[in-house]
């Protein structure tokens, strides 16, 4: 017996917004309603605390597309994130299939989801519908929801991938004719589903893609941490397969299935069949018939250009000539750009060693004719990743020194580093120096030192200099500056025709250096002057450069300000010249050392713009000076009182230096002592004298090339934590050691104004205000002459109430009237007097915290009383603190009584 006429199937979307009188009709409408079918949650959900505020952030109105290659928990994340609002039933979510890849029915879907029975029934009897086309039709379904009561607030379309151009043309119409109390949430494993270019979609709509969806090596460390705590896995293991699976979701929930099943004694993550099926069922399916040749001749080369492609035979059937990867990452594949203009790619690291592991026949005389066609090409370092073991290895290593010594001379470290890429077992003494050099110039310079003793002690005079050099460097980063001292001027004593040009330079460099670290400035200045010569006389744009760099820095230590600028300008002007592409380790320095310079003068904006650009240009040549980069970010924060921004730059500095497994000497002391300083301001001595305890470990501390004044900035912290504990005697007998040790230190310097600021501190805890003023005025009108402000700025919080209270006479007026605005006197000066209100007034909700503050509740007990989070409950303590002029919780209750505030 049939239930539906011949010619009418339920699932027909012919007429189903047209009118229907039939009982069947009714019944169409009930299957349609069945497909909006919200998916069930995972069991073991992936935590992504940073995802949920990307969502948290949508609004009513907006659109949201996470666009991603198969297995990124797109769907499971909207469907975590939606979870209270399913509950609610405001949620109407449609899974696309293939069947629903036509407009009539898409539009029929969209109603039958939206709409109750009742309007469904009357929007399809409407009897100017079956002449309307399916735009007309979702407009009217639109405004037929919006006059509605519908509880709905989120529409979901998960699957995108299965619509083409017309009903894509209908979701582009969604997207601009979205009601403003709807939102709009998709889901696609293929790219360009939608026009994102086009221009026509709305602005509120904003797109996800995998980097986005890619799991954070904290979330993946999170996630495994149940196993961690049995023992099945370790936590370096776990950050191995973080970065070799690049966070893709899928193939880490397999691992750790499978770990949880079989225990520690799985093996790597590219032989767990599961993901094998994974790539095979899943992420490769839809390229089946598509491809000339097998996709694992692609994953060869570590990176891929159309040029490439040609020169392997390898084409996609479907894509045009030219755009086959871009095609393929369109289709779903992970392949993402590695080049700004998009002329090269990289696949996916676990999925390309899974294909890898195929071993196409043929496959090492493919790789040597490849490798072979790429150092023609120029691209000496993924023709070496395809030519080692395919050739053999002293021809390889011939070919390979050339090119090393080219990159080491144009200071394209991040050449190098790509060079080595892999097993480095060079055997020529040339090409071992140079990996020494990258060893070193990489923070990694126990390795490096460990390399060149090694070399054989017969070295020719020419290598056995920058053997000499190569040791110099290293152990002057690792703090033993004499030894250092020694091994230059036995550099400088050879002959000259035993020492190159480059090597009298770095000779020369690292003398200067070793002055500057021991404030012997005009000698450091002397030593500089002959290198930047002898870079001129060799027509050596780079090798000036690092000269420039490094005098700037001698001048900045000085207090010079000016003379610093001038430098820098100049070494800026020289890398100008240099080709576009072209990233060097000195354009890298050179951009810090301005962002550094704009800090000690003051100009907070300009620094935190050029320290953004010296941080992307040291990302990109992988130059260990990105910690420099780092530590000017977290001073930044501090200046603004952001104690929690500041102490977030400092762990992300960590991360790099651990990723990058850089010496701990090199990073560890630098930002325990920036953490120590952080503690101070918050007014919690015990955790700075832990940080500061941490540099027990280093007895004597590397006055290194990036931080030359580390050592005596310990002393200066420890005397500020003195102060800070009320040992007001300790701190003076410490000072005192410390000014009779420096009494040839420039009266500009940077250390020097330090000191006579602590003993302005000094005076002041020790009840003696009319002499810590006049030392003050003093430090002021020295730093007048050259508009140092950094040293204020570091101690603002002990400095800024007996700043707000000076007056200078003269020219000092305007840099004092400047200063006070840095430290945000006027706020103390606003506040100061008894009975005073606050410049800016405490609102509801910071009033609130205040009362909880004023009985006692720690800063976690009023997060859970107020119910919202503890950064919150910090922020609004932070601002209470700005508005009252106090620097403490104590000082907020007390300075609150005092207004009638509670």
């Amino acid at each position: 017996m049939k239930i539906f006429p011949d010619n009418q199937a339920a699932n027909d979307h012919i007429g189903v917004l047209g009118e229907i009188k039939a009982p069947p009709g009714e019944l169409r409408w009930e299957l349609l309603r069945s497909r909006w079918r919200v998916p069930a949650l995972a069991d073991e959900l992936v935590p992504r605390k940073h995802l949920m505020k990307v969502f948290d952030a949508t609004r009513a109105g907006e659109s949201l597309l996470l666009n991603a290659p198969a297995g990124y928990g797109k769907t499971q994340a909207i469907r975590l994130w939606l979870d209270d609002a399913i509950a609610a039933g405001k949620v109407a979510w449609l899974s696309a299939e293939a069947r629903d890849n036509d407009p009539e029915r898409f539009v029929g879907l969209l109603a039958a989801g939206l709409l109750t029975p009742q309007q469904c029934s009357d929007h399809a009897r409407h009897p100017l519908h079956s002449q309307l086309s399916a735009s007309d039709r979702l407009t009217l379904a639109l405004r037929a929801w919006q006059d509605s009561e519908s509880p709905i607030e989120y529409l979901v379309l998960d699957n995108l991938e299965q619509f083409e151009s017309d009903v894509v043309e209908l979701i582009v119409q969604l997207l601009k004719e979205l009601p403003p109390t709807l939102s709009l949430l998709m889901a696609a494993r293929r790219q360009r589903i939608l026009p994102l270019q086009s221009g026509t979609l709305s602005r509120q709509f904003r797109l996800l893609g995998e980097s986005e969806l890619a799991l954070t090596l904290d979330e993946t460390q999170r996630w495994f941490e149940p196993l961690q705590r049995l023992g099945v896995i370790c936590p370096r293991r776990i950050e191995q397969v973080h970065l070799h699976s690049e966070g893709w979701i899928a193939p880490l929930a397999l691992y750790r299935r499978a770990l949880a099943q079989l225990g520690a004694g799985l093996g790597k993550m590219v032989e767990l069949p599961e993901i094998g099926r994974f790539f095979e069922d899943v992420v490769l399916a839809p390229f089946a018939g598509k491809l000339s040749l097998p996709l694992s001749w692609i994953a060869e080369p570590k990176e891929l250009s159309e040029a490439l492609l040609q020169q392997l035979g390898w084409h996609v059937n479907d894509a045009a000539p030219g755009r086959q990867l871009a095609w393929l990452a369109a289709e779903g594949l992970p392949l993402e750009p590695v080049s700004a203009n998009g002329q090269r790619w990289r696949l996916n690291r676990l999925l390309r060693d899974w294909l890898e592991s195929e071993r196409a026949e043929g496959r090492q005389e493919r790789l040597r004719r490849l490798g072979e066609w790429l150092f023609q090409e120029g691209d000496i370092a993924a023709g070496a990743a395809c030519l080692r073991g395919n050739i053999p290895t002293q021809h390889l290593q011939a070919m390979l020194s050339q090119e090393a010594e080219r990159l080491l001379g144009n200071q394209d470290l991040r050449g190098l580093y790509d060079l080595f890429a892999g097993p480095v077992e060079p055997e020529d003494p040339a090409l071992k120096l140079v990996y020494g050099w990258c060893l070193a110039l990489s923070g990694r310079y126990r390795e490096a030192v460990d390399l060149a003793e090694e070399l054989h002690p017969a070295l020719p005079l020419p290598l056995c200099a920058r053997q000499r050099l190569l040791i110099a460097f290293s152990v002057r980063e690792q703090g033993d500056s004499i030894r250092a001292q020694a091994i230059a001027e036995q550099v400088l004593g050879m002959a000259s025709e035993d020492l190159s040009a480059g090597a009298k330079r770095m000779a020369l460099l690292l003398r200067g250096g070793v002055y500057a670290g021991n404030y012997r400035f005009q000698e450091a200045r002397d030593s500089l002057r002959a290198a930047i010569r002898l870079s001129r006389e060799q027509g050596d744009n780079a090798g000036e450069m690092v000269c420039l760099y490094e005098q700037a820095r001698i001048e900045v230590a000085s207090g010079y300000l000016g003379r610093a600028l001038s430098q820098l300008q100049a070494g800026l002007a020289l890398a100008s010249e240099s080709p576009v592409n072209q990233s060097r380790i000195a354009q890298s320095r050179l951009l810090d050392a301005m962002a550094w310079l704009f800090w000690h003068r003051g100009e907070r904006e300009a620094a935190l713009c050029q320290v953004a650009l010296a941080v992307d240009e040291a990302l990109k040549v992988k130059d260990v000076a990105v910690l420099r980069g780092f530590v000017l970010k977290s001073l930044l924060a501090r200046a603004n009182m952001d104690l929690d921004g500041a102490m977030h730059w400092l762990d992300e500095a960590e991360r790099h230096m651990q990723r990058w497994q850089v010496d701990d000497v090199v990073y560890l002391p630098m930002i325990s002592l920036c953490q120590a300083m952080i503690w101070i301001d918050r007014q919690v001595p015990d955790e700075a004298a832990a940080c500061l305890a941490r540099l027990d470990s280093y007895p004597a501390l590397p006055a290194s090339e990036l931080f030359p004044w580390l050592p005596g900035m310990a002393e200066l912290v420890d005397i500020r934590l003195c102060i800070h504990q009320g040992d007001i005697p300790a701190a003076l007998t410490r000072l005192t050691r410390l000014q009779q040790r420096h009494l040839s230190l420039p009266p500009l310097s940077v250390q020097a104004l330090h000191l006579q600021l602590l003993q302005v501190l000094c005076f002041q805890k020790n009840g003696r205000p009319e002499q810590a003023l006049i030392t003050l005025r003093q430090a002021v009108e020295l730093a007048a002459t050259e508009q140092l402000v950094s040293p204020f700025a570091e101690m603002q919080t002990d400095l800024r109430g007996l700043v707000a209270k000076l007056s200078v006479a003269g020219a000092q007026r305007e840099f004092l009237a400047f200063l006070q605005d840095q430290l945000g006197c006027a706020e103390v000066g606003a506040t100061d007097a008894p009975g005073g209100l606050p410049v800016e007034p405490v609102s509801d909700r910071e009033l609130g915290v205040l009362e909880l503050i004023a009985l006692g509740l720690s800063n976690q007990d009023i997060a859970d009383r107020l119910h919202i989070s503890l950064h919150t409950v910090k922020t609004h303590a932070r601002k209470i603190n700005a508005k009252l002029g106090v620097r403490s919780r104590t000082q907020a209750i007390v300075r609150a009584r005092d207004l009638g505030l509670l």
